[in-house]
């Protein structure tokens, strides 16, 4: 297959759909290396990454799917399986959080209420009468320094699977997801001209010492975020705390090998956990706890608002999620990452200097939310 670096260019269909081609074989060889060098390490940690896997796969099916002959190929995509594309689907917009227009923040709220009931019926009541007050009905993966990198609750509802699926029934249904979704990211890897093997390259070791614990929702979100929140909010919260905390330090891990592909992981998740803090606290007028006071200043300040308002960043992070390019007005220069479309898109930054306001922002989030508590 053609590689797509071959010569810059401004526009021609052929070279919209090799790029798209192209990111698509990045993104799948990322996320298929990261998770098979995560099972190596704690069984959870491919879990803190299935979202990435199902937006990939959500997207590239989408992709391969289409009438657009320099991007769609229909002999590869009716190889894909589709038993799972529910599960898969649901997955790939609970990455969005707030940011998905078919819910509100009330629809969001009465999810989690209802995930985290299913913990509760599951998980509480079961010990003799005298030793309930030790049970917990959550547990808490965490990276070295205490920070949350996902809890079950958080990977229950990011898996896609329903509240009605116990976590003790979970493995066998999410073993035939992930082999679905192993197939399809194998289809995808070639499409860039590569037709070598997928392979577990990622050294999880510096990561340092993963932990996990098991805890009461009500006591442990007690103290955390801010005092006027319902647990509702706060189980939202920290489900983004999650995210943001395997975007800052699991994430780029992948990034020497797998530099544009992580850079879009990256830009997905700090867009989309900035969107939902913002929005929480915007229906939080009232509160104004000195840690809530410390996310607003952050929220407030240049570099997060270019984030969260500039029309040209998100139009960047529509190409980062989406693989067909119509918009014609981007041009293409094939010999630079992600065939130029940052600086197509965004003059005044490049690819590398975006990257590096990125990962400084999801440190910085990832810190704020961490001593995000109610008495500080």
């Amino acid at each position: 297959m053609l590689d797509p670096r071959v010569a810059a260019v401004v526009w021609d269909e052929g070279s919209a759909g090799a790029a798209a081609r192209a990111m698509l074989a990045q993104d799948a060889r990322w996320i298929a290396d990261a998770m098979l060098s995560a099972q190596s390490g704690e069984g959870w940690l491919p879990l803190v990454l299935l979202g990435h896997s199902a937006r990939i796969v959500y997207e590239g099916s989408i992709a391969l799917r289409s009438a657009n002959p320099a991007v769609g190929v229909p002999e590869l995509a009716q190889t894909l399986e589709s038993r799972h594309d529910d599960v898969i689907a649901r997955s790939r917009h609970g990455g969005k959080f707030l940011d998905d227009n078919r819910k509100s923040f009330d629809d969001l709220r009465a999810e989690m209420l209802g995930f985290y009931d299913a913990h509760r019926d599951e998980f509480m009541g079961n010990a003799l009468w005298f030793a309930r007050w030790l049970e917990s009905d959550v547990g808490i993966f965490l990276a070295p320094g205490e920070r949350i990198l996902g809890t079950t609750i958080a990977l229950h509802f990011r898996t896609g699977l329903g509240k009605e699926v116990h976590i003790s029934d979970a493995g066998p249904v999410l073993l035939s997801v992930a082999q679905a979704q192993g197939e399809a990211l194998a289809t995808f890897a070639v499409l860039g001209g590569d037709e070598s093997t997928l392979t577990a390259t990622i050294d999880y070791e510096g990561l340092g010492r993963l932990g996990e614990k098991d805890r009461r929702v009500i006591r442990y979100l007690r103290d955390r975020y801010d005092p006027g929140m319902d647990v509702a909010t706060k189980l939202l919260l920290l489900m983004v705390e999650g995210e943001v905390n395997t975007t800052d330090q699991v994430v780029p891990l992948g990034s020497s090998t797998h530099p544009e592909a992580t850079f879009r992981a990256r830009l997905i998740s700090v867009f989309h956990s900035l969107r939902a803090v913002d929005e929480i606290l915007i229906s939080q007028p009232s509160a104004a706890s000195l840690g809530t006071q410390r996310v607003r200043s952050l929220l407030s300040e240049q570099a997060t608002r270019r984030v969260l308002d500039n029309p040209q960043l998100r139009r960047v992070r529509n190409r980062c999620m989406h693989y067909e390019i119509r918009d014609r007005s981007i041009d293409l220069d094939l010999t630079r990452p992600m065939f130029g479309i940052v600086e197509g898109l965004c003059p005044e930054s490049t690819f590398d200097e975006l990257d590096a306001e990125l990962r400084e922002l999801s440190s910085r989030l990832g810190d704020a939310l961490h001593h995000w508590r109610t008495r500080s």
